[in-house]
């Protein structure tokens, strides 16, 4: 019994702790123990809230039956669906502002949040469909969720260094707001904070966020650009989904991921770069980017998800690096403008549609580590003339060259004919060549016997022609002729201070193996050799860390200054930052370049071409810009007109063609 009667005693006493009572027109929620006040509703969920009243002033105390309360906090749903309300003074004594307490008010233009306000509850300001600007507190840490949703009039917020999260559509459907600064205190920007804000033209994420939600930008039509700050390390699904103004972003290198649908029907974007720091480009990542003419992949992808690129009209070619291991289903369809791709060695399976409907594909290398096509993998293709199927495919998957009205030759080097069920082809039309002595194998097949004229390869013969770009930055192994289905390796050697870059149709593998099918030319591509050190304290309040620079020039040169302008050589620096300096030269002061002249050979020039006779050691040819543009010891060169320095033994000679 006793029990009992203390249980009664404590509801009854919250009871009267917490009453509603109407004081001059407001209704409180009324605390006897603190001696606060909370502004709280007339009807929880009614429209009929305060009807009528179109201006409230909240006072900073209340008094009733002789005792006085503070005004601290304006409670959950205190204004919901006040329609008629067009201001309201809300007084320093306030410190909380309860969910939904202003939501719904539609005909609210502005309000002043007092500096001590703390919290800001979620959904406080939704659908406050008239309200144009809001300032708020420096007081406030967190933005909560929906806290400004659809607030169609707001065109501009500030938002106070105070805060560090920005909650889950806390702007959405903002369709007036044109900007807004997000402070370097904020952390996180939640799903869809952003989404549908139609006039947002541009906005920087600065380095103190570290996480971008789904949908954050999704539908922000009228954004051009972002810019991502360095502490970002993901990109949510749909994040900038439908951003149809957006033409370029930069990502930077904390990116680890792109998720799916996160640039998705951007149809203005032209261009974008990807950081080696990502690993995965997640579904539909890029689909509908009907602007994007190029993209460069880089080595760290492994997987190209299901329709990547897919309806990314304008893409005319794409380079996929050797660290892709899947292109997934439909990567590539409907990119209608793609004239040819190369797929690396290391990808072993092509995704059902991967190529589906790229009505300008003309030409395709499948390389040997592909094991399996799938359906409708080139369906549509119809501007593919020829395919070369490996002989490491073992299975095609239904209708893969439909409608590839072009196509009139298949080589299938495989010796037993993959599994394959309804290939559409141009069976009447299309030759289908397989190895020798594979023949009736082919023939009696379910679905390779369907090719009306299927031929043996005899062993005919194609040439392979190599070529670099600039015979002085290296050379290329291999090339002439050999019989069809020949595997043969190229190698491209750089010479001393250049590097190896890529082949012309984009392959980047050194050595790199290829199937001879047909007449083709493989030019390897050079280019100056750069290198980048990259040192620092590993706890940068601990000290610095210094480098010692030294130029050294060839015979005949001397180091004149670096590109900042400083002539120390050596040069010690104790590196803060990132910092490019490039070494300048000039010709030794004690040469006259007038009367010198190299002893050790013979100089002289007929019609444009160079001649150097008696020469033992290799010599440099530098241009008039003191660039070095040969370094050997061939007997004949011909070069452009102009005026070049021979340097031999530490002599110079001055020619001019």
């Amino acid at each position: 019994m006793k029990k009992t009667l203390l249980l009664f005693v404590a509801l009854f006493t919250a009871t009267i702790a917490f009453a509603k009572t109407e004081i001059n027109g407001i209704y409180y929620n009324l605390n006897d123990e603190t001696k606060t006040a909370e502004v709280t509703y007339q009807y929880q969920y009614s429209s009929g809230n305060y009807s009528g009243v179109t201006t409230i002033t909240i006072p900073s105390s209340v008094t009733y039956n002789s005792e006085t309360y503070s005004v601290t906090s304006i409670g959950e749903r205190a204004f919901y669906l006040c329609r008629s309300l067009t201001s309201i003074t809300i007084p320093n004594s306030v410190t909380e502002i309860g969910d939904d307490a202003f939501a719904g008010c539609s005909y609210l233009t502005s309000i002043t949040i007092p500096n001590n306000v703390t919290s800001i509850g979620n959904s406080a300001f939704s659908n406050c469909s008239s309200l144009i600007s809001i300032t708020i507190p420096n007081n406030v840490t967190s933005i909560r969720n929906y806290a400004f949703s659809d607030c169609s009039s707001l065109t501009s917020i500030t938002i106070p260094n105070s805060v560090t999260s920005i909650g889950n559509e806390a702007f959405s459907n903002c369709s007036s707001l044109t900007s807004i600064t997000i402070p370097n205190s904020v952390t996180s920007i939640g799903n869809e904070a952003f989404s549908n804000c139609s006039s947002l033209t541009s906005i920087t994420i600065p380095n103190s966020v570290t996480s971008i939600g789904n949908d954050a930008f999704q539908s922000c039509s009228s954004l051009t650009s972002i810019t991502i700050g360095n502490s970002v390390t993901s990109i949510g699904d749909y994040a900038f989904y439908n951003c149809s103004s957006l033409t370029s972003i930069t990502i930077p290198n904390s990116i680890t991921s792109i998720g799916e649908y996160a640039f998705n029907r951007c149809s203005s974007l032209t261009s974008i770069t990807i950081p080696n720091s990502i690993t995965s480009i997640g579904e539909y990542a890029f689909a509908y980017c009907e602007s994007l003419t190029s993209i460069t992949i880089p080595n760290s992808i492994t997987s190209i998800g299901d329709y990547a690129f897919s309806d990314c009209s304008s893409l005319t070619s794409i380079t996929i690096p050797n660290s892709v291991t899947s292109i997934g289903n439909e990567a590539f369809s409907n990119c209608s403008s793609l004239t040819s791709i190369t797929i690396p060695n290391s990808v072993t399976s092509i995704g059902d549609g991967a190529f589906f409907r790229c009505s300008s594909l003309s030409s395709i290398t499948i390389p040997n580590s592909i094991t399996s096509i799938g359906e409708y993998a080139f369906a549509y293709c119809e501007s593919l003339t020829s395919l070369t199927i490996p002989n490491s495919v073992t299975s095609i998957g239904n209708s893969a060259f439909n409608r590839c009205s072009s196509l009139t030759s298949i080589t299938c080097l495989a010796s037993t004919p993959p599994s394959a069920n309804d290939l559409q082809a141009q069976y009447e039309t299309c030759i289908l060549f397989v190895p020798k002595g594979s023949l009736n194998d082919y023939q009696n097949h379910a679905e390779w016997g369907k090719f009306l004229n299927i031929q043996e390869l005899e062993g005919e013969k194609y040439t392979i022609t190599t070529a670099v770009n600039d015979d002085t930055m290296g050379s290329v192994t291999e090339g002439g002729e050999y019989a069809f289905g020949t595997e043969i390796t190229l190698t491209a050697t750089p010479n001393d201070g250049y590097r190896f870059t890529q082949w012309s149709d984009g392959n980047t593998d050194n050595p790199r193996t290829i199937t001879v099918t047909e007449n083709k030319t493989y030019t390897a591509e050079f280019e100056v050799q750069t290198y980048t050190i990259t040192t620092a304290p590993a706890v940068p309040s601990m000290g610095g860390v210094e480098v010692i620079l030294n130029a050294k020039p060839i015979e005949g040169l001397v180091f004149d200054h670096w590109s900042d302008g400083n002539t120390e050589n050596p040069r010690t620096l104790t590196l803060t930052e990132d910092i490019e300096l490039y070494a300048y030269f000039k010709v030794a002061e004690a040469t006259n370049l007038e009367t010198s002249k190299i002893s050790s050979a013979n100089i002289y020039t007929t019609n444009g071409t160079l001649h150097i006779e008696g020469v033992t050691n290799d010599y440099h040819i530098l241009d008039a810009a003191g660039r070095l543009i040969y370094s050997g010891n061939a007997t004949t060169l011909t070069l452009p007109r102009g005026i070049y320095l021979i340097t031999i033994n530490g002599e110079v000679e001055k020619i001019v063609l």
